[in-house]
């Protein structure tokens, strides 16, 4: 259930949805006041693309966010954003861009996920108005071959290494059992929420009980997710009841647990994060699941390799069969019939 994006092209419809909704929103996060001048350059850029007056691209670093300056721009095409990233990297190069770089991608993630119920801006169609998928495709999926082109191989094991750290500390454990706006950005990042968990191997896990106990608890929950989400065992502090029940929210929620339950099992999960996943489906209790998880996980024994007979071995073995069939009653008793026919005859 994602909604229109909302992007308009026309500079008096851009104007009013400056004032009414993206103003209150930069407003809000960089604590600027209404009539202070960086507001003011940012509707500039909005509604005209002006950048600072005394910014110079060949020696400035970026004034702005690089996820904003990709969601103010009216022209959200993917050729368009590789483009400005480009001409970014091509003059600062990686050194230069690093820090904007992360930042935005912790701003995309952490601010595109929250829910704000003090905004002064609707937040129902999620910060970013609809562009969230394409926001959150452009750094998971185009960014890195940016970096990689332009800066090369080291520079692109950075940003992956970054990028696996940020994955890590927003798992998004927390957001299943708290108000989900549509479009929000946690779903969209399905896929790598899973894939943070089997990164780790589970030695990480053993010295880290307390994050094997919340992994556990946390694959439960979406398992079990149906049996407390109408009531769940808490919410955000600053929700009621009321706006958490709502019908969008609740379905929006649902919507996501269902892609996170698919994720779990159609992903190739490392062995040891199966067994624990098919633990958490098929426990009755989250005490019982804790308990059946505690072992750490070991993998079956192979089995032993067949070692081809040699020939003295087989020459062994035949003489071996030889003497037990000499040896054995039965074929004596069959034996002496046969002499004993032959005879008659």
């Amino acid at each position: 259930m994602i909604r229109q994006e909302r992007n308009p092209q026309n500079i008096g419809e851009r104007n009013l949805l400056w004032d009414k909704e993206i103003m209150p929103r930069i407003a809000f996060n960089f604590n600027l006041h209404e009539k202070s001048k960086a507001l003011q350059e940012y509707k500039d850029f909005y509604l005209h693309q002006k950048e600072q007056e005394d910014y110079e691209p060949e020696y400035d670093l970026d004034w702005m966010p690089v996820v904003l300056r990709l969601w103010l721009h009216p022209n959200h095409s993917l050729d368009n954003w590789v483009a400005i990233l480009r001409s970014m990297f091509n003059v600062h190069g990686w050194d230069g861009m690093e820090g904007t770089v992360q930042s935005s991608f912790g701003f995309l993630i952490d601010v595109g996920s929250h829910n704000y119920t003090d905004y002064p801006a609707d937040l129902t169609d999620g910060y970013f108005m609809g562009a969230e998928q394409k926001l959150v495709d452009f750094f998971v999926n185009h960014l890195g071959e940016i970096i990689k082109t332009e800066c090369g191989e080291e520079s692109y094991q950075s940003f992956l290494q970054q990028k696996e750290k940020k994955w890590r500390t927003n798992s998004g454990r927390d957001w299943i059992n708290k108000t989900i706006n549509i479009n929000r950005v946690c779903c969209f990042l399905i896929p790598q929420y899973v894939r943070q968990f089997h990164q780790i191997d589970e030695s990480f896990y053993t010295h880290n009980k307390h994050k094997k106990i919340r992994v556990i608890e946390y694959l439960y929950n979406i398992c079990h997710y149906n049996e407390f989400c109408a009531n769940p065992p808490e919410i955000e502090h600053d929700v009621t009841r009321e706006i958490h029940n709502r019908p969008d929210r609740v379905q929006a929620r649902q919507e996501f647990i269902d892609q996170l339950y698919h994720e779990l099992e159609t992903q190739e999960l490392a062995d040891y994060l199966a067994h624990w996943w098919q633990i958490t489906k098929t426990s009755r209790s989250l005490t019982e699941a804790q308990k059946r998880a505690e072992p750490v996980f070991k993998e079956p024994e192979p089995e032993p390799a067949e070692i081809p007979e040699t020939p003295k071995e087989r020459m062994l073995r035949e003489r071996a069969e030889r003497e037990t069939q000499k040896s054995d009653p039965r074929k004596a008793r069959r034996k002496a019939r046969r002499k004993a026919k032959r005879k008659l005859v």
